[in-house]
């Protein structure tokens, strides 16, 4: 007992140093696991693989009699740790000392302002270093297009599913580019407005959480993680709708919440308008009128019922902008509607209901684990355990925020990561009060663990974001195109979301290789393209036309094709796929393929390795 005692007092007197020495390690393994070391038994990637390596190599040399070595190696690791020990004991006395001799400058670093500031430089900075080299996915080529075309002819312009509010706000962003620099292209312009929405929604969050919780903590280092957190990181670099309709969705609650706490009905007037907006920007994100339902029902003053004139007061002028742009849409763009709830949703047989359901929600489960990590998650979980302990009304506001939309997103035919941008922000908010807790108790061990997932965060998404601000997949397309064919006698089949990135970049003309997988639709498509060939065309097919579908519509499609065409394997691009890419990119080789007559000399096309 005597001996456990002495140890608890020794960790006790130097628990900073400990921690900071744990940290320190971490993050030389951490190194490891995310560089291109060619160690023997090491992989990058491979979590705890340098252990592996020092295990192996100490087993060589203790079977080899290599005595003398081992020996070596046990003193290096001493010294190694010692070092260690000894760094994290002097970073430690160096803030302490700086903490007690300059108390303004840490009062200072402390303040509002200078974090709003930070917020703002830092999460530009990772943003705009890292902008896409080009458009990335095929909403950004229409958001693109619809801008430039409302600059020409001074009509707004739509693009899937109406999304006005996107195409005015970029196109105010290129006619200040156009008019100022002289761009004639949308491509800079939209990507930039992605990133300066991502960015302004930083301190908007701040803001928002600071007048939540009231403390700045909570509110600072919600931003930080937000900020660096892969999805919304990933999204703030390349054009789409995300990081407005974030924006807009923290900027009504912001003006909801300072509405409530001064009784300025104009404010909360202005937060129904802001909400209103997104149904013009994406309209999933109307789920977060619920949350704001719940601010005006829980958060205003005690002495309040439900039945008061001023709750209701409140409740009228948030919902009346809403009603009524809600009412005035379903008037003048129900066709609109129709489409985007057609292309959310789709009918399915009840036996594979429940399937469906589960992969979908673990595949939102995946979201969450991709923007937090495994162990953020669930130390995410644990924050709202707490939160319902101690803070249940806000319990309560981050699960109505959050749950909604995650179902909805569950629910859809189609989902993405991408899609999950505003629901993660309330998991983040309970990770940070569970790291503020901790901060109470243990400050370095609490300012570690943030520092430790912040970090984790941005390296996990750095090379994706490199790797699309490096290069363009569409563009390097788009070249091989240009390079190799003559807009006047060549003609490219691709899949059809691709062809409207080729038609940006390109002079060539494109066709779409939409057809149903069935006997009679494929033989029509493949006549089409016998009447091009007949024309005296060049005709260029992507290997992506063949990978549509299961494996027996893709081989019901090679073999109408290959009854009907010869050919010859031109060339490969790279593709970048952006429907569920946007955090984990899938990237692959596509051939590229010339078609001939049946009558030519060229291969089969059943003989050729076409890559798709």
């Amino acid at each position: 007992m005597g001996f456990l005692l002495k140890v608890k007092n020794i960790f006790l007197k130097n628990k900073n140093q400990i921690y900071l020495a744990l940290f320190l390690n971490y993050m030389v393994l951490f190194s490891f696991e995310i560089g291109n070391l060619s160690y023997r038994s090491f992989q990058p990637g491979e979590n705890l693989a340098i252990f592996r390596f020092f295990l192996e190599l100490s087993r060589y040399m203790v079977y080899n009699g290599l005595l003398l070595q081992f020996a070596l190696l046990l003193m290096s690791a001493a010294v190694y740790l010692a070092f260690t020990c000894f760094i994290s004991a002097v970073i430690v006395n160096a803030v302490s000392r700086t903490i007690n001799k300059y108390p303004k400058l840490i009062n200072c670093l402390k303040s509002k302002y200078f974090l709003i500031i930070f917020l703002i430089v830092f999460s530009g900075f990772i943003r705009f270093s890292f902008l896409n080299g080009g458009l990335f996915h095929h909403d950004s080529f229409q958001i693109a297009i619809a801008a430039e075309k409302t600059l020409e002819d001074w009509n707004l312009h739509g693009i899937g599913g109406g999304r006005h509010g996107i195409v005015i706000v970029d196109s105010i962003i290129f006619y200040f580019f156009k008019m100022v620099m002289g761009h004639e292209s949308a491509e800079f312009a939209v990507n930039f407005g992605s990133a300066l929405f991502g960015t302004l929604s930083i301190p908007i969050l701040y803001l928002l959480l600071e007048n939540l919780f009231e403390n700045r903590f909570i509110a600072f280092s919600s931003g930080i993680l937000y900020s660096v957190s892969p999805i919304f990181l990933s999204v703030s670099t390349f054009a789409k709708e995300h990081t407005l309709d974030v924006f807009v969705v923290l900027l009504s609650l912001l003006s909801l919440i300072l509405g409530l706490k001064k009784a300025n009905y104009a404010l909360i007037f202005i937060s129904g308008m802001l909400s209103s907006l997104l149904i013009f920007i994406r309209f999933p994100s109307l789920l977060a009128v619920f949350s704001a339902l719940f601010l005006i029902i829980g958060f205003t003053q005690a002495e309040e019922n439900l039945h008061s004139r001023n709750k209701i007061k409140k409740m009228l002028a948030y919902l009346a902008p809403i009603l009524i742009l809600s009412s005035l849409y379903l008037v003048f763009e129900s066709e609109t509607l129709s489409n985007e709830v057609k292309s959310n949703f789709r009918a399915m047989p009840s036996g594979i209901f429940g399937p469906v359901l589960i992969s979908a929600l673990a595949y939102s489960v995946d979201t969450l684990v991709v923007s937090l990590t495994a162990a953020g998650l669930l130390l995410s979980i644990i924050g709202f355990v707490l939160l319902f302990m101690k803070k249940r009304r806000l319990f309560y506001f981050l699960v109505i925020f959050s749950i909604p939309l995650i179902i909805f997103y569950a629910l859809s035919k189609t989902v993405s990561h991408r899609f999950f941008a505003v629901p993660v922000i309330a998991f983040i908010v309970a990770l940070c009060y569970l790291i503020y807790l901790v901060v109470q108790r243990e400050p370095y061990a609490g300012a570690l663990i943030l520092i430790l997932l912040v970090s984790s965060s941005f390296f996990s998404i750095y090379p994706v974001i490199k790797f699309r601000h490096e290069f363009s997949a569409f563009k390097d397309l788009a070249k091989m195109v240009n390079d190799n064919t003559n807009p006047e006698d060549s003609i490219v089949i691709l899949y059809g979301d691709d062809t409207i990135a080729l038609n940006y970049y390109s002079k060539t003309p494109t066709k779409s290789c939409d057809f149903n997988p069935d006997v009679i639709s494929i033989k029509s498509f493949a006549a089409q393209l016998n009447s091009l060939l007949n024309r005296g065309l060049k005709v260029y097919i992507s290997g992506g036309c063949f990978g549509i579908g299961n494996q027996e519509e893709q081989a019901l499609f090679l073999g109408i094709m290959g009854s009907n065409f010869k050919g010859s394997i031109v060339a490969e691009y790279t593709s970048d796929d952006y429907h569920r890419g946007a955090v984990k990119p899938i990237v692959k080789k596509i051939s590229m393929l010339r078609l001939y007559s049946k009558k030519s000399q060229k291969h089969e096309l059943e003989s050729l390795e076409i890559k798709y």
